[in-house]
């Protein structure tokens, strides 16, 4: 076998950084020994030199989506350029300089979309869940002020009995008179979680629970870092937790990423994401929690969150023999979520084939017509090309819209909003689809009146969510901005 040329031994370098091999080498048929070569012998050239191709790709992306909108003309038979805007997603430029990318299923995206379409003035800024309104208290920790010792009804049966369920405790477990002290350290983490979520929750009708959530939120951090450093059940059961207080409590900042982030991670290596596995090793987390419920809830909190930012979901589950689940009704709920991943990288993907043509596959093999898989589609109502003609997915994302803000409304009547974020990107994400398949079908009178109907629908829910989160007070207004575009 030949080896490296002469050129590859002196330099001890590749001879041409812009090819993956030595060109000399490959012309002798030698296997250059100095291929793999990189910055200090741990870093692959190879990889560099990709590293700096997709940076490259990502500056002209950066450049082509900052292109005034007024350089895009509305052209109907142009669905090129419609489509993409609409899959690309946009970059929002916030004021210390940093570029963050929100992608085709965001509402920022969406929006960005419906005010080239209609041509409404909007200022993208104020439309990225950033605004904090609740006041910032920094006020002393005292266990006086948080709660009666209910160990046993807490940790054992409260957690499982009512987990996954959001665990939103009465006003009457925030006695002041009573303690909760002497408790170990992994106890007292676990109910100053759950009075954590509870606090965040009265706080939107009770504003004294303001400031007791201000008291409990730096100790949990305080207990939290200190218990991240195990890698077990319980840490991710934490972790889970703290997830669902950021979800709840739109005012907790931007740290939601990094938790579920650090949660997916310790998941993946206690190996829970692999379904095979975990279905042959069912136990009981701690003897309380159900280690599919624990992945059910990180991977509904992962993939709803992801989604509203129009991000790929972190969470990357693993199922060897699909076959074996299909009649498993504890394993269904994890099959839906882990479809939902799938239809984003389905829609999303980079490739050459038709994506709606292999959307249309894949909804084939899985026989299902949920509505939050059609609606992750949305973007693809501007594609066209000769493979999918005879295609139409307008009418699944049109009927996909409607059926989510139906549900939106039925679930207000029953509950209070919990995820604040998602449920908003999910009524604002419906409802200008709805407004954007009734512009580009405007002759259809019953389609014009059911749209009408839904987007008075979704005003009353964004003008009740507005009242618990003036953040999204901004999308209320772009809203009627684009409802009344389509009355006149």
């Amino acid at each position: 076998m030949l080896l490296a040329c002469n050129a590859c031994k002196r330099r001890k370098k590749k001879c041409d950084f812009e090819f993956p091999s030595c060109l000399k080498c490959k012309e002798r048929g030698a296997i250059c020994e100095y291929y793999d070569e990189g910055v200090g012998g741990t870093v692959s050239r190879v990889y560099l030199k990709d590293l700096n191709d997709r940076i490259a790709v990502l500056k002209d992306e950066i450049k082509r989506l900052k292109t005034p909108p007024e350089k895009i003309k509305r052209n109907p038979n142009d669905s090129h350029d419609w489509y993409q805007i609409a899959s690309n997603g946009c970059f929002i430029e916030y004021p210390n300089g940093e570029f963050h990318h929100f992608g085709p299923t965001s509402a920022v995206s969406i929006i960005n979309l419906t005010s080239r379409l209609l041509h409404i003035n909007c200022n993208l800024d104020t439309l990225t869940f950033q605004e904090h309104y609740l006041p910032r208290l920094k006020v002393q920790f005292d266990y006086n002020m948080i709660s009666n010792d209910h160990s046993k009804l807490l940790i054992e049966n409260y957690l499982y009995k009512v987990y996954p369920i959001y665990p939103i405790l009465p006003r009457s477990f925030f006695d002041p008179d009573l303690l909760i002290r002497n408790y170990a350290p992994e106890k007292k983490l676990f109910i100053l979680l759950i009075l954590l979520v509870s606090s965040a929750h009265l706080q939107r009708s009770h504003s004294h629970f303001v400031t007791i959530k201000a008291m409990i939120q730096p100790k949990v951090v305080e207990l939290l870092k200190a218990k991240v450093s195990d890698i077990d059940h319980s840490t991710l059961v934490a972790l889970l937790y703290y997830a669902v207080y950021e979800t709840l409590d739109p005012e907790c900042g931007q740290s939601l990423w990094k938790t579920l982030s650090l949660a997916c991670e310790i998941a993946e290596k206690l190996q829970l994401t692999n379904l095979t596995n975990l279905k042959q090793t069912h136990t009981i987390v701690g003897q309380q929690i159900s280690k599919f419920n624990l992945l059910r809830v990180l991977m509904d909190l992962d993939i709803s969150n992801s989604l509203s930012l129009g991000r790929p979901p972190l969470i990357n589950l693993v199922v060897e023999h699909p076959d074996l689940f299909e009649n498993d009704p504890e394993l269904k709920p994890l099959i839906d979520l882990k479809n939902k991943c799938d239809m984003f990288r389905i829609c999303y993907s980079i490739g050459s084939d038709c994506p709606i043509k292999r959307v249309h596959s894949f909804m084939t093999v899985q026989n299902s017509k949920s509505p939050s898989l059609w609606i992750i589609c949305f973007p693809l109502i501007f594609h066209s090309c000769s493979e999918c003609e005879s295609i139409n997915i307008s009418f699944n994302v049109y009927s996909a819209a409607k059926t989510i803000i139906s549900g939106q409304s039925q679930n207000f009547g029953s509950q209070l909003p919990l995820k604040f974020a998602v449920d908003i990107t999910d009524i604002l994400y419906s409802s200008l689809s709805l407004i954007t398949l009734a512009e580009l079908n405007m002759s259809d009178d019953a389609i014009k009146e059911e749209v009408v109907s839904h987007i008075e629908t979704s005003k009353q829910l964004l003008t009740f969510f507005s009242l618990w989160w003036p953040s999204c007070f901004p999308l209320k207004q772009f809203l009627w901005s684009a409802a009344d575009k389509i009355l006149i």
